[in-house]
């Protein structure tokens, strides 16, 4: 009889141990869950940084200029998704238009990040946009990428929270991707 009581034990100690790993493992997932999902702390860190990035004017088109340049460099066939508005001249009157609508469309889903119900709406419209015009997931993330390469130039010393843009970024181009 002792035996089996002091095996029962053990048998109780291990469950119990086990059980305790889970929760730490359970409490972990959820913390990580937390900093992908674009929390509503990483967001107000996005809308700050993103305001000082998007500047105005020149600003604004010497950043574009530098993310298509970038962008043009991860992947040499990019330009062919912008033939209709000069792709291949990113100085052009055209592509510089492109640019600015394209800036102005992350202007919009960033300063809505913190608005679930409207940020789902303009990310479900800017997805049917991306649809149509053949936009597919690696597009999706070279942006996300050259968009991290870029902006800790654009923010200087004042850039200091890269897992916020990461989750945020990811919750924009999933959305446009219409994931």
């Amino acid at each position: 009889g002792g035996a089996l009581a002091v095996s029962s034990h053990r048998n109780l100690h291990r469950l119990s141990e086990d059980f305790r790993r889970m929760k730490v493992l359970i409490i972990l997932a959820m913390c990580l869950g937390v900093s992908l999902a674009c929390n509503p702390l990483q967001q107000l860190l996005v809308k700050s940084e993103w305001a000082t990035v998007f500047g105005f004017g020149l600003d604004r088109e010497i950043f574009g200029n530098t993310i298509w340049k970038r962008m043009y460099q991860v992947d040499p066939e990019t330009p062919k998704l912008f033939a209709r508005v000069k792709g291949d001249d990113i100085y052009s009157a055209m592509f510089t238009a492109h640019s600015y609508r394209v800036l102005g469309g992350l202007d919009m889903v960033v300063s809505l990040l913190n608005d679930e119900e409207d940020l789902n709406a303009q990310l479900a419209h800017l997805a049917r946009q991306h649809k149509d015009r053949g936009v597919e997931t690696v597009h999706f993330e070279n942006i996300r990428k050259v968009l991290l390469d870029v902006l800790p130039t654009f923010m200087g010393k004042g850039f200091h929270d890269m897992a916020a843009w990461k989750a945020c970024l990811r919750k924009i181009t999933d959305g446009i991707e219409g994931k």
